[in-house]
């Protein structure tokens, strides 16, 4: 990795080293040790200013499939919007937040069903 700053005097320049194949077992040390899980959810974002919930967000579950791990919590229809306390507005956030919960082992999902928030406790989905 080399580093580039030009100054009005001429060119500075810092360079880095680092053995490939290092980098290489480093990469592949962090990606076996931090699973994400995978709730296999298919979700629509935004959709839930078309069902009149003004100032809601989050993402509306559209289908669960066959072999999902939350097929017994979760359901068609819910609005996903938090994950850990933590607000879930799009994708992004989903898939941030799923990290996240990889890490510490936790994961408590909010939903809105039938007009009611409802928490519900997934830490078994983790081991």
């Amino acid at each position: 990795m080399t580093t580039f700053k030009s100054t009005e005097f001429g060119a500075e320049g810092l360079g880095f080293a680092i053995p490939a194949n290092s980098l290489k077992d480093a990469i592949a040390d962090l990606e076996s040790s931090i699973q994400t899980p995978d709730l296999k959810i298919i979700f629509q974002n935004d959709i839930y200013q078309k069902y009149g919930l003004p100032g809601a967000s989050g993402l509306m579950i559209v289908e669960l499939e066959e072999d999902s791990p939350v097929s017994d919590q979760l359901q068609s229809g819910d609005f996903l919007i938090k994950i850990n306390d933590s607000p879930v507005t799009n994708s992004v956030e989903y898939t941030e937040q799923l990290q996240k919960a990889a890490r510490d082992q936790e994961l408590t999902v909010t939903i809105i069903r039938d007009s009611s928030e409802k928490t519900i406790e997934l830490e078994e989905i983790l081991k």
